[in-house]
C-alpha cells in the first residue's frame, strides 16, 4: 500500500490570487496572445466568457460575445511588478475594458457579518430578486420597492 500526498494549491506554496475579466476581445489574434501569455503560468484558469456588464461611464448596458476569464494562482510575491506588466500588456493590445480582482471577499461571511446574522437563508438569491424597469432602465427589487419606486413597506 502506498500513500501519496495530496497536492494542493498551499501545498505548492501558491498562496495569492488574481482574477481577470475582459469582457470583450473583438480580435482573435488579440485573444490567442492574451491565452499564449498566461498558459505559461503554473496554475491558471482560462475561459471564454459571454454576457452583458453595465458601463457606468456611458450608463449603458453592453452585450459581449468573445470575451476571457483569467484566474491565476501565484507564490506570495509583491504584485506591483505583475500589475505593470498587465497594465503594460493591456495597453498594447489596445484593451480599455477589463477587471482585475485581487483581494476577494468570502462574501457570505461578509454580509452575516453585517448583518449581524449566523446563516443566510438557502433560497435567498439577491440576482433573482431585481427586474429591469425598461421605463427608467434601471434594475430595482420588485420584493420591496414597487414599479415607481415607492416602498411597499412601512418604515419600521
Amino acid at each position: 500500500m502506498f500513500l501519496v500526498p495530496g497536492i494542493n494549491l498551499n501545498n505548492l506554496g501558491l498562496t495569492e490570487k488574481f482574477t481577470m475579466v475582459i469582457p470583450d476581445i473583438r480580435n482573435d489574434l488579440i485573444k490567442k496572445k492574451i491565452i499564449d501569455i498566461f498558459k505559461h503560468f503554473n496554475v491558471a484558469t482560462i475561459e471564454e466568457i459571454q454576457g452583458e456588464y453595465l458601463n457606468h461611464q456611458e450608463n449603458s448596458i453592453k452585450k459581449f460575445f468573445n470575451g476571457l476569464y483569467i484566474k491565476v494562482y501565484l507564490p506570495k510575491s509583491d504584485f506591483n511588478s505583475l500589475m505593470k506588466f498587465l497594465f503594460d500588456m493591456l495597453k498594447i493590445l489596445d484593451i480599455k475594458q477589463f477587471l482585475i480582482f485581487m483581494d476577494e471577499l468570502d462574501g457570505m461571511r461578509f454580509v452575516c457579518r453585517e448583518f449581524n446574522i449566523s446563516q443566510i437563508p438557502p433560497n435567498y438569491h439577491p440576482i433573482k430578486n431585481l427586474s429591469w424597469n425598461k421605463f427608467l432602465k434601471t434594475w430595482y427589487s420588485s420584493k420591496i420597492f414597487s414599479e415607481n419606486f415607492k416602498p411597499l413597506y412601512p418604515k419600521l
